[in-house]
């Protein structure tokens, strides 16, 4: 009772202090509704939401002290600049919030087992990895697709500049043909340059939303391309032939280290298994690991050295192309 009491006026504390930022934000700034009107009467062809996105203000960059704190620290940074990444929209401070409660959960779940301080602490520090591996298991899926998209979409900017179009109209038809995730990213970078932003600052901000090395090649090249110039359409396909092959070698190195992966994923099944088995034939004998102080930190030893395991089979396999 005294942890759900504590816990309790610490979520009221930190829901009281939200409320009066968003307050305070809501009466400093003001209603961004009427901006958004004034700008859709002045550029009608341009959808409602391509204009809220690009009119939006960054929430954490509105007041100078939060600026400052987001510079100076690097995990705040990496935390705005993961949820940018995985094509989120959530704040940082929800985001801290929800690792948060996470970690409080955790917290929960581990004194409810009674295994231990340690055991309880692990809980918490896992319940606060949940948040960080979610988002990160979303911009990687969203990271893959774009990258399994990218030879297509450089074709096509390709073929569109040897027809003799320029090369926001190559921009602006892979917006519209192609499918997502690639297409909103070259939609927001087409929606800026109509909006007046530079075409290099318009790619550079592309190349820092998707963690590619990919895609950097091609925004670097652009960029030389646009300063010293040459024909942009062979430098295109040159880098869309490139990826290809590096996708036929990752392939190759993927079937090669097949071994490796199963078995590491049956090494780290097995004991699980086993345990299943032996409860299900004698399960007296075996629930001695949970009734135990001694079974209960073997358990947890156990469960650190298989995740620890796991990280460096892992690392051992997982090849960079």
């Amino acid at each position: 009772m005294p942890v759900l009491i504590a816990v309790g006026a610490f979520l009221s504390v930190l829901l009281l202090i939200m409320g009066g930022y968003y307050y305070y934000d809501h009466s400093a700034y003001g209603d961004q509704t009427t901006t958004v009107r004034r700008l859709r009467a002045a550029a009608e062809m341009t959808s409602r939401e391509a204009v809220v996105e690009i009119v939006r203000r960054d929430m954490m960059g509105k007041d100078a002290w939060y600026t400052v704190i987001l510079s100076k620290y690097a995990p705040l940074a990496a935390i705005k600049r993961l949820l940018k990444q995985s094509d989120s929209e959530m704040p940082v401070s929800v985001f801290l919030l929800m690792t948060g409660l996470a970690a409080m959960g955790g917290l929960l779940a581990g004194m409810l087992v009674r295994m231990g301080a340690l055991t309880a602490v692990g809980c918490m520090a896992g319940g606060s990895a949940i948040p960080w591996l979610y988002f990160r298991w979303r911009r990687n899926n969203r990271l893959k697709a774009i990258e399994a998209q990218l030879p297509e979409v450089l074709d096509l900017i390709a073929r569109t500049l040897m027809a003799g179009h320029a090369y926001i109209m190559g921009m602006k038809m892979v917006a519209e043909q192609m499918d997502e995730p690639i297409r909103s990213e070259f939609q927001k970078a087409f929606d800026e340059i109509s909006f007046g932003i530079s075409v290099p600052e318009a790619m550079k901000d592309m190349a820092e939303r998707i963690d590619s090395v990919d895609i950097k090649f091609f925004v670097t090249s652009l960029l030389v391309q646009l300063e010293t110039g040459g024909n942009l359409a062979e430098i295109i396909q040159g880098i869309a032939r490139l990826i290809r092959a590096r996708f036929e070698l990752h392939g190759k190195v993927r079937a090669l280290s097949a071994e490796g992966r199963i078995s590491a994923m049956v090494m780290f099944a097995l004991p699980f298994g086993i345990g299943l088995a032996m409860y299900s034939i004698n399960s007296a004998y075996i629930s001695l690991l949970f009734t135990d102080p001694a079974g209960r930190s073997m358990i947890a030893g156990g469960l650190l050295m298989m995740i620890l395991g796991l990280l460096v089979t892992r690392r051992m396999i997982n090849f960079k192309v």
